[in-house]
């Protein structure tokens, strides 16, 4: 009885353990039903999205605005977040909005950034998907139409 009841607890923990340790490896660059997520970053220089959402602009004359936060653990002389936008079919917007930190982000550094698209209210706007970047020309290339970063 001793022996079947450790095994199980065994089984259970192991199982939590692969769960959490699977959570983590996936990532997360979805938009929950809040309009809250965590975007992605670049892993090489710890540079990543601690938290972002779009507010809406509650009437017709309101801009959508994707305000976050971002952090790193190194040094890093550039610091860009591209946001593509998409209507409720999924299709993306014709242009995306950006901010940068051409000075860059001290190692530890918070920065606070806000992506105004120009959308409105009478636009439709369902989606929207954030990335950031320490490489200027990979900023450079996502702000048209490439891969987000």
């Amino acid at each position: 009885m001793t022996e079947r009841l450790n095994r199980r607890h065994l089984l259970i923990g192991t199982s939590g353990l692969l769960a959490t340790g699977l959570a983590g490896c996936l990532g997360n660059d979805d938009v929950d039903d809040d309009g809250e997520g965590v975007g992605n970053g670049d892993e090489s220089s710890g540079l990543v999205i601690t938290d972002h959402e779009l507010d809406d602009p509650g009437d017709s004359r309101g801009n959508y605005i994707v305000e976050g936060t971002a952090e790193t653990d190194e040094s890093v002389a550039f610091a860009g977040v591209v946001a593509a936008f998409y209507d409720s079919n999924g299709d993306e917007k014709a242009w995306r909005g950006i901010d940068e930190r051409e000075d860059g982000l001290e190692a530890g550094e918070t920065w606070e950034f806000s992506i105004n698209p120009g959308f409105t209210n009478e636009d439709d706007i369902d989606d929207y998907e954030v990335g950031i970047t320490d490489d200027e020309r990979e900023f450079n290339e996502a702000r048209p139409d490439g891969e987000i970063p």
